[in-house]
């Protein structure tokens, strides 16, 4: 590979990075992701947040109005000091340019003690934040990576139904006797690890011990087809810290329900919030 070969490639990649940090921030994962996020993330906040900026033409022009009058009145008023320190033999010399550059001088020292007192306040936000921001970072790649575990489950119970008369497993282990990955049944935002083995049947062994799914499955003694509400699996609501879970619906659809709406369907379900059994009568 020739050195131009490698800018070339070199410039490609940076291009790529900075669109997907323009565009989908949240697919970029790790260190990388972050650095990227961190550098050009407002970039993508620009692109969303200037068209619901509403200018409002009349406290512009007012500001302009005031600034103006400041402006002129600090002019007239130094001029006239400098006159006098200097005494009235001296013509006025004081000109427009010092009086701006003040003006600018001021308004730059105000807006930096304002960045200033900004950093300040997200940095102790950040210090005493309840978890790290690598954390919070990952959290959000995770609500990516759970929602997608439960459409490939559905999609794995799908064919299961189709190769067993329409009826859906007695356990999700079923699943895994299908080619579905262990990890697939396990949310990252969890506290479970995927079942491991050298073969299938060890996999199952592991398998059958706890804290190797996240999700519940409700799907025995059931068939297709099945009402579009009805509910196949979801997650306890101490997978996300709380603020809500991962629903795969009979359509094979997945939804998230915030915190509200997670406690209402589990009350419909009577089932605790922080189940992790992984299947129901």
């Amino acid at each position: 590979m020739t050195t131009r070969d490698r800018k070339t490639l070199m410039i490609g990649g940076f291009i790529l990075l900075l669109l997907f940090s323009v565009l989908a921030p949240e697919l970029l994962i790790g260190e990388i992701g972050m650095a990227v996020t961190v550098l050009f993330g407002w970039i993508h906040f620009l692109i969303h947040a200037v068209p619901q900026i509403r200018v409002r033409w009349a406290p512009i022009g007012s500001t302009a109005v005031y600034v103006v009058m400041l402006l002129s009145g600090s002019h007239y008023f130094l001029r006239w000091l400098y006159r006098e320190m200097r005494g009235s033999a001296v013509p006025p010399n004081w000109n427009w340019r010092w009086t701006i550059g003040g003006f600018l001088i001021i308004v730059l020292m105000f807006t930096s003690g304002m960045a200033a007192i900004g950093a300040a306040h997200q940095t102790a936000w950040l210090v005493n934040s309840p978890e790290p921001l690598f954390r919070q970072h990952g959290e959000v790649r995770n609500r990516i990576i759970c929602p997608n575990n439960l459409r490939t489950i559905g999609e794995a119970l799908t064919l299961y139904a189709a190769n067993h008369d329409h009826k859906y497993p007695v356990d999700l282990s079923a699943l895994l006797s299908e080619d579905l990955s262990a990890a697939t049944l396990v949310c990252p935002s969890s506290n479970e690890e995927p079942a491991i083995g050298a073969t299938t049947q060890a996999v199952l062994a592991d398998f059958a011990t706890p804290h190797h799914c996240s999700y519940l499955y409700l799907g025995k003694g059931l068939s297709q087809p099945l009402p579009s509400d009805r509910v196949i699996a979801l997650e306890p609501l101490e997978n996300h810290q709380g603020k809500g879970l991962n629903v795969l619906f009979g359509d094979m659809h997945v939804e998230w329900l915030d915190k509200a709406q997670a406690d209402i369907l589990l009350a419909k379900l009577a089932l605790p919030a922080s189940t992790t059994r992984r299947s129901e009568n």
